[in-house]
């Protein structure tokens, strides 16, 4: 063997979990292919980079089996030892393993008019791209591409995300399901019954069905009052204008003093129905929320800090003694923690302390002593100081259950001064917050990060000190076209993509009714950002507004005027700003400025590059799937003034074997088989109608080819049909196949075959009958005499004659007696008169 290939192309992807058989084969370099019987005995082995597969089937034919147990990316190859120990490789393949693709949401309610951005969950990754559908587009249509997704009227529908690889193939499916309906009544969201004096708590209204993500595009007029504003009150209003929208959905409420108020708000929405008809829906809640008032004597609730239960903190207390080494000097220099109080004392013992509490009175003695008073309230059941289920472990504090409270005190080795470092209370985490104290409206220019902290809170509001990956949370939004959205280390990460307004949900994963939002609004980026003017002067810009064309990109066909990205200034009246443009990624194509002479608009010209320069470009990252393209304008003055837009750009294809002009495959007796060359996008689906006289199958190498062969000898007329669903691109290719030729040289051939058979078949005649002549040729006339002579004599001994004369006599004759003996004995013989040879001439018997 010469050479091993693994046949199915550059990638395989499989589900985590589920199994794939792989097809090889072996071969020479002169093109011979082994039977696959013979593989056992080539001692043919899988190699693995990274285990996240594990072979399951041994090589024992032409596949072997694998089976995907955990995610990630790899290489496999295969490899063998010849007799002579040089060793044999397979060529290199990735291979991904992928989550369970889903839905997300799985499970959505929108109101009629309202849209949500779905996106796909897990699925394969490299060289794949998704297309969604609706199962009734009469309740809620979908982008096939973007995903976006449009309530249009009441009912209920499905959704399905295919997920495609390469040439097309299907790789798996994903089902969600959505609902379009119009509420009845609203409701009033809190984390939390309960706040405590001073603390904040954010605040919004959702509907019977569905979140804030379900309607609050068509929502308006929200208007928020609070009965007792001496007892709760709005922290701050939301008055945030410039985006064409009511943004007082959410409000952040604070605790004013001990009591009870009720919340209330009221609202209308438009619902968007079919046929342009739009209803008005009015709505109203309110809820009841109690405030908590602090202890009356609380002087070390500053200096508290809250813990979660069952909790192994960072090393909060500085300086402890355990980082310093034994044997060094500086380990006398240290500081010692340790808790203050003691557990399940009795009182005799306490009054034996250096400091305990009698009554409402606090007892001393000997000075040099610390110690911190216990606060415990009956109607609240505010927990106690002092707990054996809180306790220090080096520089980390150690907790139990929840409900304790215990203080730290801390000890300076070197001065003996003694302190009350810090107190612990142990507290259930139930609310979450993105940023604390803050409204949650953030404004972003196009391509600026932010990054919010995720804040944890117990039911009161008061804040943790520390609570790392103590519970889970998810973050998702409505719109990922606009912002995207990134978790890590306990931030949301954003980044503005788009001009718009979206909205970012963190919820508890456990809960997701305990949720909290952020409003995201994407604008453009001035510049400069802080400006500096005098008093009493006026600061004038100009800003840069592209909008992209509304229809999907592509190279094929190639847009001989390019796609129109149309460019506006923000001062109109100056009209004679000169602009530049550029796109990104720079490998698509390229852009020019442009002046429309009949209207005076001005654009931003794209033009995409075809799919064999982006092929010879750039081979590897050739744009196979959708590419999202955008398109800066910036003033030539002043490159910071600038605006961009983006679209949706998906290549086409071509056929290199083929002409533009004449899209025909000839096929002949000698030439049955032919191969098509796809370069460009290669999900493209190839359909014709006689599969059983013509064959059409994918072949994966550098490029992606399409081997075309016809079975059989009559005549053939067929099409071949490329088309690309994503774009509409279709290539109608007409294959024929004429066998005259081969008819005309099989009649010659069988006109030769008849008359060989002729030509034989008159010599075998001849011969024959040459034989049966030659064995029944007749006695001579003396013979003849001598047989009918009725005189009996003896025998006569021949004349001597010459030689050459006597090769013409007969032998001596036999006497008549005999022969008539003979004779007789002959007729008596049976069967005898079947042979005519035999009967007429007895000397034949001899």
């Amino acid at each position: 063997m010469d050479w091993i290939k693994i046949l199915t192309g550059e990638r395989i992807s499989i589900m985590e979990g589920s199994f794939q058989s792989i097809n090889f084969s072996v071969g020479i370099d002169n093109g011979h292919v082994f039977d696959p019987s013979q593989y056992i005995y080539m001692n043919i082995h899988v190699q693995i980079e990274e285990n996240i597969v594990e072979v399951v089937e041994n090589l024992r034919g032409p596949s072997f089996t694998l089976q995907a147990t955990r995610l990630g990316v790899t290489t496999i190859y295969l490899s063998a030892i010849k007799p002579s120990e040089h060793k044999i490789l397979s060529q290199l393949v990735m291979l991904e393993v992928y989550a369970p693709p889903e839905i997300h949401p799985s499970d959505l309610f929108l109101v009629p008019g309202s849209s949500y951005v779905v996106t796909v969950k897990g699925g394969p990754k490299i060289g794949s791209r998704v297309q969604y559908a609706s199962t009734d587009d009469q309740t809620a249509e979908i982008h096939k591409f973007s995903g976006r997704l449009s309530a249009i009227s009441p009912g209920n529908g499905t959704l399905t995300a295919t997920i495609f690889g390469d040439g097309g193939i299907m790789l798996c499916r994903a089902y969600g399901k959505v609902k379009v309906g119009i509420p009845s009544s609203a409701v009033l969201s809190v984390q939390s019954e309960q706040i405590a004096v001073d603390r904040t708590m954010p605040i919004h209204p959702s509907l019977s069905e569905g979140n804030l993500f379900s309607f609050y595009e068509l929502c308006k007029n929200f208007k928020w009052t609070v009965g007792d504003k001496d007892v709760l009150n709005f922290q701050v209003a939301n008055k945030a204008h410039g985006t064409g929208q009511d943004l007082n959905f959410i409000q952040v409420l604070r605790g004013i003093s001990s009591g009870k108020s009720n919340v209330t708000v009221s609202f209308s929405c438009d619902y968007k129905l079919p046929n342009s008809f739009s209803k008005s829906v009015s709505y109203s809640a309110s809820m009841s929320l109690w405030v908590v008032s602090d202890l009356p004597l609380a002087l070390g609730s500053q200096a508290t800090w809250v813990i979660p239960p069952h909790y192994i903190s960072s090393d909060l207390l500085p300086y402890s003694s355990h980082a310093y080494k034994k044997g060094d000097s500086s380990s006398e220099k240290g500081i010692d923690y340790s808790l203050l109080g003691h557990c399940k004392r009795k009182t005799e013992d306490v009054r034996n302390d250096d400091i305990y509490i009698d009554g409402a009175k606090i007892v001393t003695k000997d000075s040099g002593n610390l110690a911190c008073i216990q606060a415990k309230d009956r109607s609240t059941g505010r927990t106690e100081v002092a707990s054996c289920d809180i306790y220090i472990d080096g520089a980390k504090i150690v907790t139990k259950d929840s409900g304790n409270l215990a203080c730290i005190q801390a000890k300076d080795r070197s001065t003996g001064r003694t302190e009350v470092a810090s107190c612990v209370r142990v507290s259930e985490v139930a609310q979450i917050r993105i940023m604390a104290d803050e409204f949650p409206v953030h404004t972003l220019a196009v391509g600026a990060e932010l990054d919010l902290p995720i804040k944890y809170h117990d039911t009161l509001g008061n804040p943790f000190h520390e609570a790392y990956n103590v519970t889970l949370f998810e973050v998702e939004t409505n719109y990922p076209d606009i912002v995207s959205i990134e978790e890590y280390n306990g931030k949301v990460h954003l980044q503005a993509k788009s001009q718009g307004l979206a909205l970012v949900q963190v919820a508890f994963v456990s809960d997701p009714r305990k949720s909290v939002y952020a409003i995201i609004s994407v604008g453009l980026q001035l510049y400069p950002s802080n400006p500096v003017i005098r008093q009493g002067s006026a600061l004038k810009g100009n800003t840069v507004l592209v909008g992209a064309p509304n229809e999907i990109l592509t190279n094929v066909p190639f847009p001989a005027k390019g796609y129109a990205f149309s460019v506006k200034f923000s001062d109109a009246q100056n009209t004679l700003f000169l602009f530049d443009c550029a796109v990104d990624p720079v490998s698509i194509g390229f852009t020019k400025p442009w002046k429309d002479p009949d209207t005076g608009n001005s654009y931003c010209l794209f033009f995409p590059y075809s799919p064999e320069h982006l092929a010879r470009s750039s081979p590897s990252d050739a744009p196979h799937q959708q590419v999202s393209v955008s398109v800066k304008a910036s003033l030539r003055e002043d490159h910071n003034i600038s605006g961009s837009a983006s679209a949706l750009f998906i290549g086409g294809f071509t056929i290199l074997e083929m002409d533009k002009n004449a899209l025909h495959l000839n096929l002949t007796r000698e030439s049955n088989k032919s191969a098509l060359t796809i370069i460009g996008n290669t999900n493209v689906e190839v359909n014709w109608h006689d599969k059983s006289r013509l064959s059409v199958r994918p072949v994966i190498g550098k490029y992606l080819q399409y081997e075309v062969k016809v079975f059989g000898a009559e005549r053939l007329r067929e099409q071949l049909i490329f088309s690309l669903p994503a774009t509409g691109q279709r290539v109608e290719i007409d294959v024929s196949y004429e066998p005259e030729e081969r008819e005309t040289i099989a009649e010659r051939a069988n006109l030769r075959l008849w008359v060989g058979l002729f030509g034989f078949t008159f010599v075998v005649v001849l011969m024959t009958a040459s034989i049966v002549c030659y064995f029944d040729r007749p006695v001579r006339t003396q013979s003849v005499v001598a047989f009918r002579s009725p005189s009996v004599a003896a025998p006569v001994t021949p004349e001597r004659s010459s030689p050459a004369v006597a090769m013409n006599e007969e032998s001596p004759r036999t006497p008549q007696p005999f022969l008539d003996y003979v004779r007789k004995t002959i007729d008596e013989t049976p069967y005898y008169r079947q042979d005519f040879r035999r009967r007429a001439n007895p000397q034949n018997t001899f």
